[in-house]
C-alpha cells in the first residue's frame, strides 16, 4: 500500500511587501524553514513546513517575489584565516573564486551553501562583551559547533561531532581548558531545540556554574517563539550577517 507524505504547517508568518525580497532557507530532518527578509533587512515572512516537496522553495520564491534565494547548511565546509591573508587560495576550499570572505575580526571564509557558523560566530562574538571568558555551543544534528572567547579574542570556531551531551561537553570546554582557563571562570551558553537544550543545560551545569540558555534574537514574544527557534534565530542572524 502507498503511503503520501502530507506536509504539516509548524509556522507562518508574513507582515508587509514581500516583493524583491531576500529568502533564506533550511532543510533539516523532515523540516524546512523559510525566511525573506526586505530590501531593508525587515523581516517579511518565516514559515516552518514538515515533509515539505523537493520544489517547495522555489515555489515559495516565486508567490513572494523574491529577487534572491540562499541555502544554508549546517554542514557546510567552512574556516577562519587571518585578515592578512584574506582571498587568498585554500586547497580545503578549491578554486579562489570559490571562497567567499566575509568581513569580521578574522575573514570567516566558505564555498556552496552559507553555513549556519557563519551566524554563531557573530552571535558568540556579540555576546562575549559582556564576558571575560565564553563559550556558546549549539547542539544540531549529533554535532556541536563551539565558539570559543577570551577576553573578545577567539579561541576557536569549530563544528565537532557529538553523539551525547558528555562529548558536546567536552568539545565546548576543551578550547579554554587548553588556554588555561578553568571551567568556574566561563560563561557557557547553550543553543539548542528546546528539550535537548535542557538536557544539556543540566549536565554542563555540573562543570561549569555559569552555565544559561543563550537568548535567541527573533521579532516575535518571548513566550510565542516557534518550533526549532534555535535555527530561526540563526538564520535570522545570519540574514544579516552576510
Amino acid at each position: 500500500m502507498l503511503k503520501f507524505a502530507i506536509m504539516q504547517l509548524l509556522w507562518d508568518f508574513k507582515q508587509g511587501d514581500s516583493q524583491g525580497s531576500k529568502l533564506y532557507t533550511y532543510r533539516y530532518d523532515e523540516r524546512l524553514q523559510l525566511l525573506a527578509f526586505s530590501p531593508e533587512g525587515q523581516l517579511v515572512f518565516h514559515r516552518i513546513i514538515n515533509l515539505a516537496p523537493d520544489d517547495y522553495e522555489s515555489k515559495i520564491a516565486a508567490e513572494l517575489g523574491c529577487k534572491t534565494a540562499v541555502n544554508a547548511a549546517y554542514h557546510s565546509q567552512y574556516h577562519l584565516t587571518p585578515s592578512a591573508f584574506s582571498g587568498t587560495f585554500h586547497p580545503a576550499q578549491g578554486k579562489p573564486e570559490n571562497c567567499v570572505h566575509c568581513n569580521a575580526e578574522i575573514d570567516f571564509c566558505y564555498s556552496g551553501a552559507l553555513p549556519l557558523a557563519l551566524a554563531h560566530y557573530h552571535i558568540a562574538a556579540e555576546r562575549c562583551r559582556f564576558f571575560p571568558n565564553y563559550v556558546l555551543c549549539h547542539v544540531h544534528q549529533g554535532q556541536v559547533t563551539v565558539a570559543a572567547f577570551q577576553a573578545g579574542q577567539l579561541l576557536l570556531l569549530n563544528t565537532y561531532p557529538a553523539g551525547n551531551e558528555a562529548e558536546a561537553l567536552y568539545f565546548s570546554l576543551a578550547a579554554v581548558k587548553k588556554a588555561g582557563i578553568e571551567a568556574d571562570k566561563i560563561r557557557l551558553e547553550i543553543m539548542a531545540e528546546e528539550h535537548v537544550a535542557h538536557i544539556h543545560l543540566d549536565l554542563f551545569g555540573r562543570f561549569c556554574h555559569d552555565t544559561a540558555l543563550c537568548p535567541l534574537e527573533l521579532p516575535y514574544a518571548d513566550d510565542e517563539f516557534p518550533p526549532g527557534a534555535n535555527i530561526s534565530a540563526l538564520l535570522y542572524r545570519l540574514a544579516r550577517c552576510v
